[in-house]
Formats: C-alpha cells, sequence, structure tokens
C-alpha cells in the first residue's frame, strides 16, 4: 500500500520466465503413443475384452437422477442373485465393488439381467492340467476337446470388444400413462412413514424386548408370591 506522495513501488514480477517455463510441445506423440500402447495391451489379452463388465447406475443428486452410466462394479447381492461369488467374479472380467448397496429392485434387476446376458455370451477356456494331471490322458483329451469347443464358440464373434456390453444412453423418452392406473394414496407419507420405521427400527426392537423382559420377571415375581401363599395354608 503506498501512502501519501511517496515513490511507487518498482515490481519486478519475476521476468527471467524462460527458466522455469514448462512446455507440452511432445503431446501429439504422447497421444500417439498412448494409442500404441492401447493396441498392444488389447493384443496380449485378445480376445479377452480390454476392459472389465461394470454395472448400470443411475446418476446421483435430483439435477442428474434420469440418466443411467457405467458404475464402478456389481455389488454382492447382485452377484448372488446370479451364483457368482466375488472372488470368482474378478477373474472371469466382472468388475466387484463390495461396498455398494442396491436401493431400489429396479436397478437390481437391471443388472441382474445384465450379469445373465454376459454369461451368456461368455467363452471360458479350461485350465491346462499340471503336475500328475498331466500325465493322465483322459483327463488331456478332456482338455483338448473343451479348448476346441470354446475355440469354435469365439470363432462365431466376429470382433473383439473393447469394452464389454457398453451402455448407450440418450436423452430420457416420456411415456403417456392412463390415470387410472396410477394408484390413488399419500406417497410423501408413505415414504415418510418407510423412513421413520427404518430410522428407529432399532430403538423400538430394544425398548420392545425390555418390556418384554419386565413383564416376564413380574409374571415370575406373581407365579412365586402365589406358591408362597400356598404353601403357607
Amino acid at each position: 500500500m503506498v501512502a501519501k506522495n511517496n515513490q511507487i513501488a518498482d515490481n519486478h514480477m519475476r521476468k527471467d520466465w524462460q527458466r522455469y517455463i514448462k512446455t507440452h510441445f511432445d503431446q501429439p506423440f504422447r497421444r500417439r503413443r498412448r494409442a500404441l500402447l492401447r493396441k498392444q495391451k488389447a493384443a496380449t489379452k485378445a480376445p479377452r475384452p480390454l476392459k472389465k463388465l461394470r454395472p448400470a447406475v443411475v446418476c446421483p443428486t435430483l439435477r442428474y437422477n434420469m440418466r443411467i452410466r457405467q458404475g464402478r462394479g456389481f455389488s454382492l447381492l447382485e452377484l448372488k442373485r446370479v451364483g457368482l461369488r466375488a472372488q470368482y467374479a474378478r477373474t472371469i472380467g466382472i468388475a466387484v465393488d463390495p461396498r455398494r448397496r442396491n436401493r431400489s429392485q429396479e436397478g437390481a434387476a437391471r443388472n441382474v439381467a445384465r450379469l445373465k446376458k454376459y454369461l451368456e455370451r461368455l467363452v471360458l477356456f479350461p485350465n491346462k492340467p499340471k503336475g500328475k494331471d498331466a500325465r493322465n490322458k483322459d483327463k488331456l483329451v478332456s482338455y483338448y476337446t473343451s479348448v476346441g469347443r470354446a475355440k469354435d464358440r469365439l470363432s462365431k464373434y466376429a470382433r473383439y470388444v473393447k469394452r464389454p456390453m457398453a451402455l448407450k444412453t440418450g436423452p430420457a423418452q416420456t411415456r403417456i400413462v392412463n390415470v387410472n392406473d396410477v394408484p390413488d394414496y399419500n406417497v410423501f407419507a408413505t415414504l415418510k412413514n418407510e423412513k421413520l420405521i427404518g430410522k428407529h427400527h432399532f430403538y423400538w426392537r430394544r425398548h420392545n424386548k425390555r418390556l418384554a423382559f419386565k413383564r416376564k420377571r413380574e409374571k415370575a415375581k406373581a407365579a412365586k408370591k402365589e406358591l408362597k401363599g400356598d404353601a403357607a395354608e
């Protein structure tokens, strides 16, 4: 701050910027290099897709909750309904997110159908027998026959994909709904009541347990008192 009739500060502003500036003129080359690395990775993983299968989830917040996008991974409930374990699902190209919870039946059913469709298309190659099994002729024959079947199934697919079952989402479509089909009840009050029940469930459970224990103790005390009175007579 300059006060009164003093000299104006001569700021230097660090004019020797050429020593510290950093340029990125190699960006086009980096782009080509990244594309080449992706092709090499796809070649090493082929015929397996480059990316994992991910669930269809609804975007958060009121502004975007009509859109569907790819999520982080399938929940344990969705895998259980298909009959898969999380450890095995990761080995066949399915992303798993154990922290995710299913908030609606519609979303869970959508992802279960997605998993079933993926498993129908999935082509699994058997593991080659090792150790003592490698010298067993029957196991070797079954191994080579199953490999041949897997290759035959794989030949039906014309090309390999980068992302399995990619989601193609467009703008939300409007639907015509008949007024008579809409149930006539208070939606807001029902949702609020369900929320309160979920919130106070454990409190009410503890309260009911205390009351049941108190009544049981009073009943035992009354029975003991009555038995004592009969003995006195």
